[in-house]
């Protein structure tokens, strides 16, 4: 195998992992650590809580029984509850910085659960919005008393809010659903090192030409 041939077959292998790498989006205080408290159910830094209440719980300082595990990051959660009583579901929400980009895959995770004896016909629900459209989203019940992990994919091809700005909601149907290590993933956005299938394309088939051409002018001398 020739010097260039294999120039470019190592080249592949180090850009066709980059152009399928998850790109990081900036969410504040993704694991509800700001304000730093003891127990006191403050509105957490960052995040807009609407409908009925919501805030940040050190559970591992103070799980009340309501908790078997310790926080999936560090030491706090931010929950969501209908109270005050008579309460209405509740929504924490987050505008980002980021802009929905075109032909891109996005995907929000992160941890959730329902303290113990509150799971019982309460549904959480993961959304994301741009500039307060909705894009995708998903309902169902998590476990008690620990956290399960969440997904939620959405792939912005054809979208008609190209350009508006992203938005992250977590929800809780009644009392109460805890949420833990917020992230938001772009895969195929521009920017952090990615390299776009047009570009890698063109690149490869460049590459690919020259190497074939020099095999063939060393078969013809």
């Amino acid at each position: 195998m020739n010097n260039i041939l294999k120039t470019t077959l190592a080249l592949a292998s180090i850009l066709l992992p980059l152009q399928i790498q998850a790109i990081p989006i900036t969410v504040l205080n993704a694991g509800f650590e700001a304000p730093a408290v003891g127990l006191t159910f403050t509105p957490p830094a960052n995040w807009t809580v609407s409908g009925g209440g919501a805030g940040v719980w050190n559970i591992n300082a103070s799980p009340l029984g309501y908790w078997t595990v310790p926080a999936p990051e560090g030491n706090q959660i931010g929950f969501v509850s209908n109270g005050p009583s008579p309460g209405a579901p509740a929504t924490l929400s987050q505008v980002l910085s980021d802009s929905l980009a075109a032909n891109t895959i996005y995907t929000l995770s992160g941890f959730v659960g329902h303290p113990i004896g509150y799971d019982s016909g309460t549904l959480y629900s993961t959304s994301l919005y741009a500039g307060g459209n909705l894009l995708s989203s998903m309902s169902t019940t998590g476990p008690a008393g620990t956290f399960a992990p969440f997904n939620l994919v959405y792939n912005s091809s054809g979208s008609a809010f190209i350009g508006q700005a992203l938005e992250i909601r977590l929800g809780s149907s009644q009392a109460q659903t805890g949420f833990d290590a917020i992230s938001l993933n772009a895969q195929g956005a521009s920017g952090g090192g990615s390299v776009s299938e047009g570009g890698l394309t063109i690149l490869l088939l460049g590459m690919s030409l020259t190497s074939l051409g020099w095999m063939r002018r060393t078969m013809s001398e």
